[in-house]
């Protein structure tokens, strides 16, 4: 397979991209993706992480709607000294829309690579950051699996879902963490006793936003 070769075979590029190109719908990504950056841009605190995330989030907002500046900031981030954890989280998932954006196909794989490994580093940096887990979550849940690229998903769901034990979710702005459990119910990815747990956060959510 490709990971014990070291190299990627040009027939199975090829294969795997045309493959992509028919399966993935592009406009439905761009659109997930912008509900995703909206309800973190209205949903965290800046003073939590610095003063140039709120621009690094609304600059990935802006390529979700139209991918043309996806280099532009992708070279912006890339230039950042130290990058904190959530700041790599946002390379990351900036490098998933280059291999979007990339034509060539070893382009595009070779940023799909560097995305996996630029998460694994923000991870390591920060295990148990919601807004971390959620970004990889909803970017490898658009992989297709036969590309072997969606691994963490269990993993990922299952950080975001043990806060809820913590009850640190409940701390989050309500339009994020209704839009995080929602997510979840549709991911498909969840059994039912998980549903069964995520929907009791949204009923309790919604009982305490109401007037005694």
């Amino acid at each position: 397979m490709l990971a014990r070769k070291g190299k990627i075979d040009d027939k199975f590029v090829m294969t795997l991209t045309q493959k992509a190109q028919n399966q993935l719908n592009l406009k439905s990504m761009k659109r997930k993706l912008f509900a995703i950056v909206f309800v973190i841009l209205i949903g965290i605190p800046l003073f939590v992480f610095g003063s140039n995330l709120n621009e690094i989030r609304m600059e990935f907002y802006q390529i979700t709607i139209d991918s043309k500046n996806t280099p532009q900031l992708l070279e912006k981030l890339y230039a950042i000294d130290n990058p904190n954890a959530v700041i790599l989280a946002y390379t990351a998932a900036t490098e998933a829309i280059m291999a979007k954006v990339a034509w060539n196909p070893y382009s595009k794989f070779n940023y799909l690579f560097k995305s996996k490994e630029t998460f694994e580093k923000a991870i390591q940096q920060n295990d148990k950051n919601i807004e971390i887990r959620f970004l990889r979550f909803s970017v490898e849940h658009h992989i297709p699996k036969y590309l072997g690229m969606s691994k963490n998903l269990q993993q990922d769901k299952q950080v975001i879902l043990n806060e809820l034990d913590n009850n640190s979710l409940m701390t989050m702005n309500e339009e994020m963490l209704n839009y995080t459990m929602r997510f979840l119910i549709n991911s498909n990815q969840c059994s039912n006793e998980e549903l069964s747990r995520i929907r009791k956060v949204l009923s309790d959510k919604q009982l305490t936003s109401k007037p005694d």
